[in-house]
Parts: structure tokens; C-alpha cells; sequence
């Protein structure tokens, strides 16, 4: 699927899945991050409960110090197949982070091609026999 930059950023809109609960969010498709991030709220509306983690996440950067957990989640970017997703879950909020869509574990299940110059981006599934 061909994606079109939204202002500067390469943002496309995601389903995540938990537990019954399915909430879509626009999300940052982020080549420099190592983790996919998900904001306080977004986890809170899929049902998971901060005080029941039990997979400290560290994270760097911007997020370097700020508690987060290990969540797994189920995705579906419009006309690709789901798949299973990890997220750094942070306490930050939604007014102070994206949602971000990093190497762990985004770039794992799909071949990403951003180009800045064209203000366009690529995502499409690996293949399973690639591995």
C-alpha cells in the first residue's frame, strides 16, 4: 500500500485489537525508533490495566526514564493482513506522544520504504518464506 506524508511525518492510521477492544489511531511510522510506542490512553481503551504489567520496558530518547510495559497487540493496517504487534506502553499521553511505529516490532513484519522527497511511503507484508 502507498501512503501519502501527512505535513512532514509519515502517519498512517492502524486498528489495534485487545481483549475485545479495538480502537484505530494514527500513528507514526518511525524508522529511527527502535520500539513501537503506544500512548497512555490508547492502551487504556484497549483494556489493558497499568497496575497488572509485569514486562518493564526501557525506553530511550525523547521517552529515556519514563516507566513503560510490554503489551501485545493485534494490527491491521487497511488492506494488509493483521499481525501481531509489541508496544513499549507508556504513562505519557496522548498530548505528549505519538503513537509510534518502530523497528521492534513494525519493521519486523513489514518491508517499509519512506521517501521524504516524494512525500510518500510504502508498507507491505514480508513474506513468511523471506525468513
Amino acid at each position: 500500500m502507498i501512503y501519502q506524508y501527512t505535513g512532514d511525518l509519515p502517519i498512517v492510521d492502524i486498528t489495534l485489537f485487545h481483549a475485545g477492544h479495538e480502537i484505530c489511531v494514527q500513528a507514526v511510522v518511525d524508522s529511527g525508533a527502535m520500539l513501537s510506542v503506544l500512548p497512555y490512553e490508547p492502551g487504556i481503551e484497549l483494556g489493558f490495566i497499568w497496575e497488572e504489567q509485569t514486562v518493564p520496558v526501557t525506553l530511550g530518547g525523547t521517552c529515556q526514564g519514563i516507566p513503560a510495559f510490554g503489551v501485545l497487540v493485534r494490527g491491521e493496517l487497511a488492506g494488509l493482513p493483521p499481525v501481531a504487534l509489541a508496544f513499549a506502553w507508556t504513562r505519557k499521553t496522548c498530548d505528549e506522544i505519538r503513537t509510534l511505529l518502530g523497528y521492534t516490532n513494525f519493521f519486523q513484519q513489514f518491508t517499509v520504504i519512506l521517501s521524504a522527497y516524494d512525500n510518500r511511503f510504502e508498507i507491505t507484508p514480508k513474506t513468511r518464506d523471506a525468513y
